[in-house]
């Protein structure tokens, strides 16, 4: 079972004047390798823009708290949205 916990918050304007909420979570959840467990830390990220609202979720992005909690502000600094998310986690985890 996951669970999710709101770090960040932000928001933008958009070209056309169209404002979007953000908000950036980490997400628990739990591995097993080799018969022993592990706490694993994702990212979620919900978009909230007309109404509408846009979620993407990346899990066991890493075993490390304070890692992830650096990630969402980056995240956040950068204003990365649910549409770029998996891309973005691509690229850090392969540097």
């Amino acid at each position: 079972m996951l669970e999710c916990s709101i770090k960040e918050r932000g928001e933008f304007t958009d070209e056309l004047g169209n404002e979007t909420k953000l908000i950036y979570s980490i997400v628990t959840g739990k591995v097993t390798l080799g018969g022993i467990a592990a706490e694993t830390y994702g990212v979620s990220i919900a978009a909230e823009c007309k109404d509408k609202v846009f979620i993407e979720t990346v899990e066991d992005i890493t075993p490390c708290l304070a890692e992830i909690t650096e990630l969402i502000k980056k995240l956040r600094d950068f204003q990365v949205t649910p549409i770029t998310l998996k891309d973005i986690i691509n690229d850090y985890v392969e540097n």
